[in-house]
């Protein structure tokens, strides 16, 4: 009977130290971030694709003067109608959580069009703008038609939180990270507040001896 072992690429090895006891890992991929929310339970993703787009609520990686920023979608439909040649403004309710400050917003016009400041000007043709309650535009109807579907990326801060004691509340770090030799790529999750951690390229998973080693890097003579 034959006993079969094979030796894979780690591209790290991770030692964390807690100032008691130092654990090591061997792992083929790893991400940080400051909040759960970022990490998928399948796989590590770049720092670009853990950003959460939904119309719930979502909480970012970003602070703002010491606050959590969060992220909602905001569908508001088909406004279309509202069209007029008075100059005539609207207002159209966000129906979002009490908001302490409007960080960002997106329009999106029928799914194309994107306009990434609060308020924009098209002379008396179209006009809009975003404020932390409301959606407020006019246009004239030859407009009409980009108003059919309108949607607003809203990123901002809470007044629960600012009115919280704890204005500067702990922020928790996480590093997430995938064992090497895991074929389900399954990631672990740990809180790094406290401990040291170091992590050292070129290393090496022997599946035999279930150890991580550094790699060999002497040139052949």
């Amino acid at each position: 009977m034959f006993a079969f072992s094979f030796t894979s690429t780690a591209d790290y090895l991770l030692s964390v130290n807690d100032g008691s006891n130092q654990t090591n890992y061997c792992i083929s991929s790893f991400s940080t971030s400051n909040n759960l929310e970022s990490i998928s339970t399948s796989n590590l993703f770049s720092a670009a694709e853990k950003e959460v787009y939904s119309t719930t609520e979502t909480l970012t990686n970003k602070t703002w003067k010491g606050f959590p920023v969060y992220r909602k979608i905001v569908e508001l439909g088909d406004l279309s109608g509202f069209g007029n040649t008075s100059n005539i403004w609207h207002q159209v309710p966000l129906e979002t959580p009490e908001i302490s400050e409007l960080i960002n917003a997106n329009v999106r016009l029928n799914g194309t069009h994107q306009q990434y400041t609060h308020y924009s000007n098209y002379g008396s043709q179209m006009r809009y703008g975003v404020n932390k309650k409301e959606f407020n535009f006019t246009f004239t109807p030859a407009y009409s038609p980009n108003f059919k579907e309108v949607t607003i990326v809203i990123e901002y801060t809470k007044l629960e939180d600012a009115n919280s004691q704890d204005r500067y509340p702990t922020i928790i770090n996480y590093i997430h990270f995938v064992e090497s030799g895991n074929s389900s790529t399954n990631v672990k999750t740990l809180i790094t507040n406290g401990k040291a951690i170091n992590i050292h390229p070129g290393f090496e998973y022997d599946s035999a001896t279930n150890a991580c080693s550094q790699k060999d890097t002497a040139l052949p003579y």
